[in-house]
């Protein structure tokens, strides 16, 4: 039987199948809508990671090993997106965070798709949460706050960091540890490739410290604002009353409360927002 001839012009169609042809996917069937969420951000993310670690048990990082680091990857982004909600709910209660951010610049498309509400997310859109660097700056240009470089809260934003050098491994080149990330985790030098493992203890590890992270950065601003609130929100808000303080208060209230937590009896200190309130009052 004769071979078939090809022409000149095949050859390059000779390492690979061909493409398949077609139609552009309805990317609209990718997505699902709801509306915005009433919770507190820190329960929006405990509820997200908590349903992740009911799917990441034992038995799945033995038979899932291709998709473990996925799982890592998505407690990441949640904590990303913690930030990236407290952020934009504190621009709408905090009106020194307004002053301090009214000179900052917003992508237009953002402004045109949140037109219809949630406008202040929008401005944090062209950030990526997952590193210290920006969440610090943010709180810094956007909210005139600084994280003490000797607290808690900063010293889990560093491992945050390091953490984050893994998902940009998984995210962005296969698992494979690049030059970059491994030296900012200090990995032992070799000339094969280093890819990122993630078991069953080290997803719980990982996880533990995202929600470490949260909680601490959760308590530690709600103490900055609270006491914003206190000495700085009388002298920018007309009519200031006791009526508009606690009414106020009620609503930073709601940004940070976990009622998850409260429910089951984690915070350390067990108050209702009013005894809270009168706390930060006292002298």
């Amino acid at each position: 039987m004769s071979k078939k001839k090809v022409t000149v012009t095949d050859w390059h169609k000779a390492v690979c199948r061909p493409g398949a042809t077609s139609r552009p996917p309805a990317f609209n069937a990718y997505v699902s809508v709801a509306g915005p969420s009433k919770r507190s951000p820190i329960d929006e993310y405990l509820l997200a990671t908590e349903a992740v670690l009911k799917r990441g048990d034992p038995a799945f990082f033995a038979s899932q090993p291709e998709l473990s680091g996925l799982m890592l990857v998505a407690v990441v982004s949640h904590a990303e997106n913690y930030f990236r909600e407290l952020f934009a709910r504190l621009l709408v209660v905090c009106p020194i965070s307004q002053g301090k951010s009214a000179q900052r610049d917003m992508k237009l498309g953002s402004v045109i798709w949140y037109r219809s509400g949630q406008l202040e997310r929008g401005a944090f859109e062209h950030f990526s949460f997952a590193g210290s660097d920006n969440i610090i700056e943010t709180l810094s240009r956007y909210f005139d706050i600084q994280i003490d470089q000797k607290s808690d809260p900063y010293a889990l934003l560093q491992q945050f960091d390091l953490l984050c050098e893994l998902r940009h491994a998984i995210v962005h080149s296969a698992g494979i540890v690049s030059g970059k990330n491994a030296m900012k985790l200090q990995l032992a030098k070799t000339r094969a490739n280093v890819y990122v493992h993630v078991d069953f203890q080290r997803f719980q590890e990982a996880t533990e410290l995202c929600t470490a992270l949260v909680c601490s950065m959760n308590i530690e601003l709600f103490r900055k604002f609270a006491e914003r609130w206190r000495d700085k929100w009388p002298g920018c808000i007309a009519g200031w009353n006791a009526r508009a303080a606690r009414e106020r208060f009620a609503r930073l209230w709601a940004v940070f409360a976990s009622s998850l937590d409260q429910g089951n009896g984690l915070p350390s200190r067990r108050l209702t927002a009013a005894q809270c309130r009168r706390e930060v009052l006292a002298p």
